[in-house]
């Protein structure tokens, strides 16, 4: 394996601060607003990062691969800018639909806000941490002094004892998502010429709506709970259950970094000698311990991220941190043996069956009348996808013959080159 360290720490530091500037933004939420206000903040966030995640219209998935296949500067600062086009013309399609069933609480303002969120979600890149070294670290140090930014701004209201408003927690969670937005892209531009920015690109348009289903299946699987919960419950029920579930897809959103690294080193062929049992059973004991550890210290963590009235959402997130073991190990071995666009067909399975396990819990939530209920998603969906994945790898059905290529040498460039039913990557020198 190449030495990674720098790069993973420059990762790490990047999910740190975008996860503090979210919570501390629920913390003084939860010590300054009413309950109900607090509940509305969560709900507006819930439905804002689903609407973004349907305007992404299925471009993050092959994004990464993409990148990591285009050495040069100025192809990468090229497809940024054809990527986020197709991405905005979509948003558009999204904003109306998002504003009618944007939870508002009666005023219009944090309405508006609120579309201004899904415009800041849905323009920000995570896939260009594939990028060449100058690219990664531009975007992930504008990412990083926006939300430090942020986490200082919320940091002194809660020790001045100022009672900010809803409306001013929303406009500097904006601030805070559209400021790294704007600086990326005027500095990408200085790569390409104008004329590049507004190009519709329909090979890479095609190749979005091979991952479209995936990502819309995807949406129903984990990241619509809070959306579904929201539409169905009152504030009442659903506020212990969106505490527990924005604290642990905030640790998923540390898979979500990893996965990217394991996609660049896979491109790269590094996984072609290790068996996808050893890896899985590394990732899974790995984070058996830190489920253990999380399990443990839910109060702690709720109290931190929250306030101390919210700490019953505990038991909650001890039932969604049952599945995070297998969710782990499920993204470690995608991305690590079935990133290739050919699997992109296996991968909608992967993804219809954990909609399926979850939607069903959903349901069942729903019929009880107990959202809580709704954390037991995770368990059944994660479980389904992990017996489909460890069945298929075994067999070798998906990951026989040409699955990674070869290790590239120093000198070797990846050079995508397209046939009739997927991505071969050449080596050349």
């Amino acid at each position: 394996m190449p030495n990674i360290s720098g790069r993973l720490c420059l990762m790490l530091v990047l999910f740190v601060a975008n996860t503090a500037s979210l919570f501390v933004a629920f913390k003084a939420a939860a010590i300054t607003l009413s309950p109900s206000q607090n509940v509305l903040l969560l709900s507006i966030h819930s439905v804002s990062m689903f609407a973004s995640q349907v305007a992404d219209l299925g471009y993050s998935r092959p994004a990464y691969r993409n990148l990591a296949q285009r050495p040069q500067l100025a192809d990468q600062a090229s497809y940024y800018y054809k990527v986020n086009f197709q991405r905005f013309l979509m948003m558009l399609l999204c904003l109306p639909v998002a504003y009618m069933y944007m939870p508002t609480g009666g005023q219009s303002l944090p309405a508006v806000l609120g579309i201004l969120l899904v415009v800041g979600f849905s323009l920000r890149s995570p896939w260009l941490v594939a990028a060449n070294t100058s690219i990664f670290r531009m975007y992930s140090i504008s990412e990083i002094i926006f939300s430090s930014l942020a986490v200082a701004i919320f940091t002194a209201l809660i020790f001045l004892r100022y009672h900010p408003s809803l409306v001013v927690i929303l406009g500097i969670l904006v601030a805070s998502r559209l400021g790294s937005v704007l600086v990326v892209s005027e500095r990408l531009l200085r790569y390409i010429s104008w004329k590049s920015v507004f190009r519709f690109d329909r090979d890479i348009f095609r190749e979005s709506l091979d991952s479209l289903a995936i990502r819309l299946i995807m949406l129903g699987s984990h990241w619509s709970n809070g959306l579904f919960l929201v539409v169905l419950f009152t504030q009442s029920h659903v506020g212990l259950y969106l505490q527990a579930d924005k604290l642990f897809y905030a640790g998923v959103g540390t898979l979500a970094f990893l996965s990217q690294e394991l996609v660049r080193l896979a491109t790269a062929g590094h996984f072609q000698k290790v068996r996808w049992y050893t890896v899985g059973a590394s990732c899974f004991v790995i984070s058996v311990i830190v489920s253990l550890f999380f399990a443990f210290t839910a109060p702690f963590f709720l109290k931190l991220a929250f306030s101390a009235k919210y700490v019953d959402a505990a038991e909650t997130l001890r039932w969604m941190l049952l599945g995070f073991p297998l969710l782990a190990t499920n993204f470690a071995l995608g991305n690590a043996y079935l990133h290739h666009r050919r699997h992109d067909g296996f991968a909608l399975k992967l993804a219809s069956v954990a909609a399926i396990g979850n939607l069903l819990v959903v349901a069942v939530a729903y019929i009880t009348m107990r959202p809580s209920l709704a954390a037991f998603g995770v368990l059944v969906s994660e479980s389904a996808v992990f017996l489909l994945l460890a069945y298929t790898l075994q067999k070798g059905a998906q990951t026989a013959g040409d699955n990674v290529p070869k290790a590239m040498t120093p000198t070797a460039v990846l050079q995508p080159v397209r046939s009739t039913s997927a991505f071969v990557t050449r080596i050349g020198r």
